[in-house]
């Protein structure tokens, strides 16, 4: 499950600095449907003031949501401490996800 599914990127916060700009109503927007509809709606919004446009905005956006995604077939391995194993042993992890 890629968590979260669905990212907002407000973007143009504006010369004040305070994102009163319309274009905080308008973020850019990516999310997974599929993710969503297997466990609930998980929004990140993050804040990109330095974008200037809904375009990039989105293009953000999307880019942060195929980083979730790509994170999720990743994995970390935490094991205890065995003298046994050395550094280039070789070791076989059985995923449960069957990936």
């Amino acid at each position: 499950v890629a968590l979260p599914n669905h990212i907002l990127v407000m973007w143009g916060e504006g010369d004040d600095g305070l994102w009163t700009a319309l274009q905080a109503s308008a973020p850019g927007e990516a999310k997974d449907q599929t993710e969503i509809d297997t466990l609930y709606d998980v929004v990140k919004l993050v804040t990109a003031g330095e974008i200037t446009n809904i375009a990039d905005a989105n293009t953000r956006a999307d880019a942060l949501l195929t980083r979730v995604k790509q994170e999720v077939l990743g994995g970390k391995l935490l094991a205890p401490m065995d003298c046994r194993i050395e550094l280039y042993d070789k070791i076989q992890i059985h995923d449960a996800r069957g990936v």
